[in-house]
């Protein structure tokens, strides 16, 4: 959490003190609850579309999320990605405002991308 910057120095501050309160949570956590399970009939280049459950923690709090992905075979890879919108207020956050003529929307998007290879 304390690593990410957007194209805006002064609103990464104000997002990493107010928002994310970066210094007291420096990171985020997400433990699989259930195993994902890709369709026996997936192949090499197809894109299939699965879900990660489990406990999401941001800022000190926990909650159990359900992800939607996508995933795309490539030999003995497996690419992921997805997203999760939230109101900040899910995990105890408050939006942050500059003098209240500057403000972020209440809803946080979380993206990622994972490439994942077989031991």
């Amino acid at each position: 959490m304390s690593t990410l910057t957007s194209d805006r120095a002064m609103r990464d501050r104000r997002v990493h003190q107010m928002g994310l309160d970066s210094d007291r949570y420096p990171t985020a956590t997400f433990k699989l609850t259930n195993p994902i399970v890709l369709p026996a009939t997936a192949t090499t280049g197809q894109t299939v579309h699965v879900s990660a459950t489990g406990d999401l923690t941001i800022h000190g709090t926990t909650k159990s999320v359900t992800i939607p992905m996508d995933a795309q075979l490539a030999g003995s890879q497996i690419q992921v990605v997805g997203s999760l919108t939230f109101p900040f207020s899910e995990f105890n956050m408050v939006p942050p405002s500059i003098g209240g003529f500057v403000s972020v929307q209440d809803n946080a998007t979380m993206e990622f991308s994972l490439l994942l290879q077989k031991a």
